[in-house]
């Protein structure tokens, strides 16, 4: 019996809400036509008419909507201060926002404000959780954002709850950390005065101060260290405010930072098992990996440890040899660095440079399997040029201030030793000019020379001219022998393999290599493509067989 009853009941209420649906659905639109076109006294009219929840609130934000605040004035005068129609201004119904969301998203100001003294709730959320607040915010809509927080009885704690991009995962945000998300200073100074939580953090770990730091936003750091944010928090990759502020090259902020007690040679570990990227997390290394020379000066100053130890025994002055510019490094050899200092493997800043800018060919953009790959990306290999310069440049300097050419590492290889083997061609030129030494029973003994050349096509380019130059010819180990009628077309048939025969010139072998390479690599003829090449010009001489030694001038067009 209970069941039946139970069941007819809700048949009713399912015939009455249809009922309701089909009324609501005309005197909606009928007042919405009234509203557009008719005139307050018709509008008033049919609210008292309908007395309907639903139509009389879509007639508020249909108003905010269209801007009328006449109308807006005049519906919101018919609603009673107690009573059932007072949960017109704060129940939720199928809309996902109040009228004082829409009115805030819209920034329409005359009717937040009329909303707000008809007693609408200030921290009404939506069904994302998201107060007017959140929306006024999220919009940029400034004025109204300050109408709201003039209000007594706004919570600017009040979390929404978002989806992780990328991931399954969730995170709360507070308005305050929104704005600072969104860069919107404006806000994050004035939500500062309304006792905000300035610690709180999303998924990241990151504060309002961390991205505040990061965007450089001197004012808005200001605010929130004056408002009790914690200045050495760590995110959840153990990045504080300061190593932000350095990575991002924003050199105030990292001063105010510094002048606020910020820590600079330490980092929290928060358990046994941190990872080791924690040791990474440095201001200082992040200012010299992104090289900025000012903030390295600056941290400096402010007692940053020049002689921090990394992993694998590494040393800033390792790290600005490897990635940084040559006034990082001069830097820090003023400020006392030791030129010869090693890392765990024996290598001293001298093998660092060799990292310095990986310098490829043109050839290195070519073999992309592309088959609308084009010939003239000048673009990447000045790039590249430009750090083979940089990395130059550091090598003089560190030789010049005393580093030791012919140093060895723990597996007793030399920095002229790494630079052939991994085709830093004019860098291997330098440390030759400064004294450089290569264990030739060693090359010798293994073949190394002719098996790399052959192997990395034009990767050993500047290296065959560099051990011309130096008379390092190495003929007992050129296991081939080439036809001399061929030297110019470089065919398919130019290299036969005899052990141990008595080779070709290194020069002219050479030649044959790179044309045989070019020919492979484009399909084309050679002579259709040296001259598109971004080479020196006495380079291009060599390779098209004029008479021009091979090393005239190159150094000084390189380097």
């Amino acid at each position: 019996m209970e069941i039946a009853k139970a069941s007819f009941r809700s048949v009713v209420d399912t015939c009455w809400e249809a009922i309701d649906s089909i009324i609501y659905r005309g005197s909606k639109q009928e007042i919405r036509d009234a509203i557009r076109y008719g005139s307050t006294e018709e509008v008033v009219h049919l609210v008292d008419k309908c007395n309907s929840e639903q139509v009389i609130r879509d007639a508020i934000c249909y108003c905010i909507e269209l801007g009328k605040t006449d109308f807006l004035q005049c519906i919101l005068q018919r609603i009673d201060n107690s009573g059932k129609e007072r949960m017109i201004i704060t129940k939720q119904y199928r809309e996902d926002h109040s009228p004082l969301h829409i009115a805030c998203k819209l920034g329409n100001q005359e009717a937040v404000s009329c909303l707000l003294y008809k007693g609408f709730l200030v921290n009404i959320v939506d069904k994302s959780n998201q107060t007017p607040l959140w929306v006024a915010i999220s919009e940029g809509q400034h004025s109204v954002t300050e109408m709201l927080l003039a209000n007594t009885e706004i919570d600017v704690n009040v979390y929404v709850k978002q989806s992780v991009k990328g991931t399954r995962e969730t995170q709360n945000i507070t308005v305050l950390l929104q704005a600072a998300i969104l860069d919107d200073m404006k806000s994050v100074i004035a939500l500062c005065h309304h006792n905000p939580d300035t610690n709180f953090e999303d998924a990241t770990g990151k504060t309002a101060l961390h991205y505040t730091s990061c965007n450089g936003r001197t004012d808005g750091v200001r605010t929130l260290l004056h408002c009790g944010a914690d200045i050495n928090k760590l995110t959840k990759d153990f990045e504080s405010p300061l190593y932000l502020a350095c990575q991002k090259g924003h050199a105030k902020v990292a001063r105010l930072l510094l002048e606020s007690g910020a820590i600079i040679n330490k980092t929290e570990k928060r358990n046994e098992h941190t990872s080791q990227l924690t040791c990474q997390k440095y201001p200082l290394i992040s200012a010299i990996e992104n090289c900025h020379t000012n903030i390295v000066s600056l941290l400096i100053s402010h007692g940053a440890d020049i002689h921090l130890s990394l992993s694998n025994g590494r040393r800033p002055l390792h790290i600005a040899c490897s990635v940084g510019t040559l006034e990082t490094v001069k830097v820090i050899l003023k400020s006392r660095g030791d030129v010869n200092i090693k890392d765990s493997q024996g290598q001293t800043p001298l093998f660092y440079c060799l990292r310095n800018g990986i310098f490829q060919i043109a050839v290195r953009f070519y073999r992309i399997n592309n088959k609308d790959s084009k010939l003239y990306q000048t673009h990447k290999i000045d790039e590249n040029l430009e750090l083979l310069k940089e990395g130059n440049k550091i090598m003089e300097y560190l030789l010049k201030c005393g580093a030791i050419v012919n140093c060895k590492d723990i597996h007793g290889l030399s920095p002229l030793d790494h630079g052939m083997k991994t085709h830093r061609h004019v860098t291997t030129f330098i440390l030759l000019k400064y004294g450089g030494k290569t264990d030739r029973k060693y090359y010798e003994e293994t073949s190394w020379l002719i098996n790399e050349t052959y192997n990395n096509e034009f990767t050993n380019l500047f290296l065959l001219y560099i051990l011309i130059k130096h008379e390092l010819k190495f003929r007992n180990v050129l296991p081939m022998i080439m036809k001399r009628s061929n030297i110019i077309t470089g065919s398919a048939n130019d290299f036969i393999f005899e052990e141990f025969s008595k080779p070709a010139s290194l020069k002219d072998q050479t030649r044959i290599i790179i044309r045989n390479s070019i020919h492979r690599i484009t399909g084309k003829e050679f002579e259709s493509n040296i001259h598109g090449l971004p080479l020196p010009k006495t380079l291009k001489a060599y390779l098209v067989y004029n008479e021009i030694e091979p090393m005239l001038n190159i150094q000084n067009e390189i380097l």
